[in-house]
């Protein structure tokens, strides 16, 4: 065997080993520096503040217990996503919460039984448990409440349903992501690069429907909402949201390629001087430029199931201004469909993944406050882009040596024939 291929079982494994080194490691580490050093925040935990914990959740739960969210900061995501933590609000925050932990948490248990599967037993119940529960991007997501991990049910849910050409299930399940929070669009490009035209029809319906529909329900005008979503106020006049997008020290705790340059602009001392409501145009459409070219090629030549989700999963997380550490559960999507891609594969991508689930915060920016209140931006916020982007280039160009191998077969047969 080529040591740079690796079949299943040892790709598991190395993701595996990956995981259980990285975790073990961080723990042992902020234990030493908080039981022995005294150390607080952030150098004890490699999550979030525990003073704000569960409060993405509970922030929510409050904002929409009248089913009256806009405007309300803490409450700035799409109607359907905010009917249905009204639905929670029939019960007491704390077993709200709970049951909606334990849905997500038993979901990605039984998400990593269908894709882990072996023959070993012992083995088995060990890289559930491991997958499930020791990974950086669901813990993070747990600690925080946060609804993505809602969202990366949906998505999983379509791509089981979609890969077994349940189309009509699958293209529920995207259009309950989408009318969720908008970035989960970019799966339509999927649907297009295997031309299933009349579901990309069906899911634009859906969402449009349950967007409608839950504006209906809420208590105030429903012009006045429509309108305010129309305009996107939800996000654009988000005061949370403006202040990691402003002129000062201030960035979130994320994967976004606008945080890296915000940071590079920190650390030059230039963040005074920029003009960044206008550095976030040029931004934009940047990324949308990039996102077309991106959606383009998918479109015409990656052949690849998991190449494909891995580019717009990765494209979902980076090109968005906005997007927390808690965004990296949706990791899990991709990964998953590479252990399973009944090939052999490149021991860099088992890699990069591995990387990408576990917490690197061993060193933190000394100039940079997030919205925790203190200085807990570390070189992970560097590291998770930089990796996606490396393992994007390598996707990409291996794509493109294919179609170009493609094209002189497809040329050597022509000239057999003639």
């Amino acid at each position: 065997m080529n040591i740079k291929q690796l079949d299943r079982e040892k790709t598991i494994n190395l993701i595996t080993a990956i995981i259980v080194i990285g975790f073990s490691i961080s723990v042992f580490y902020h234990y030493i520096l908080g039981a022995y050093f005294g150390l607080g925040y952030p150098y004890n935990t490699f999550l979030f503040t525990p003073l704000d914990r569960f409060n993405d959740f509970c922030n929510l739960y409050r904002a929409n217990i009248n089913l009256d969210p806009y405007p309300n900061p803490l409450a700035p995501y799409y109607p359907f996503l905010n009917l249905l933590i009204y639905l929670l609000t029939f019960f007491p925050i704390e077993f709200s919460f709970v049951l909606y932990s334990m849905f997500v948490i038993i979901f990605f248990i039984c998400l990593n039984a269908v894709y882990l599967k072996t023959d070993e037993s012992y083995l088995y119940i060990t890289r559930i448990f491991i997958f499930s529960f020791l990974t950086y991007g669901f813990l993070f997501t747990i600690d925080r409440g946060n609804t993505d991990g809602l969202l990366a049910i949906f998505l999983m849910l379509f791509i089981f349903f979609y890969e077994r050409n349940k189309t009509l299930v699958s293209s529920l399940f995207l259009a309950f992501a989408i009318a969720s929070k908008v970035f989960p669009a970019v799966f339509l490009i999927l649907l297009l690069s295997d031309k299933k035209h009349k579901e990309v029809l069906l899911t634009i319906a859906i969402v449009i429907l349950l967007t409608i529909g839950s504006l209906l329900l809420f208590q105030s005008n429903f012009y006045d909402n429509l309108i305010f979503l129309l305009k996107g106020h939800n996000m654009s006049n988000n005061p949370y949201y403006q202040i990691y997008l402003g002129n000062n020290n201030l960035i979130q705790r994320g994967v976004s390629l606008f945080t890296i340059f915000k940071i590079i602009f920190i650390e030059m001392g230039l963040i005074k001087t920029i003009n960044m409501t206008k550095f976030l145009s040029y931004y934009s459409a940047c990324v949308i430029i990039l996102f077309f070219i991106l959606a383009t090629y998918i479109i015409f030549i990656e052949k690849e199931f998991w190449k494909k989700t891995t580019l717009l999963v990765f494209s979902m997380l980076l090109f968005t201004q906005i997007s927390a550490d808690y965004k990296l559960i949706f990791v899990c999507l991709p990964m998953l469909l590479f252990l399973n891609s009944n090939k052999e594969q490149i021991s860099l991508y088992a890699i990069a993944f591995g990387l990408l689930l576990i917490p690197k915060d061993y060193y933190y920016l000394p100039n940079i406050v997030s919205d925790s209140g203190a200085k807990d931006i570390s070189i992970a916020v560097l590291l998770n882009p930089l990796i996606m982007i490396a393992m994007m280039c390598m996707i990409i160009i291996s794509g493109l040596k294919s179609n170009k191998e493609r094209i002189n077969i497809a040329d050597t047969s022509c000239g057999l024939h003639r």
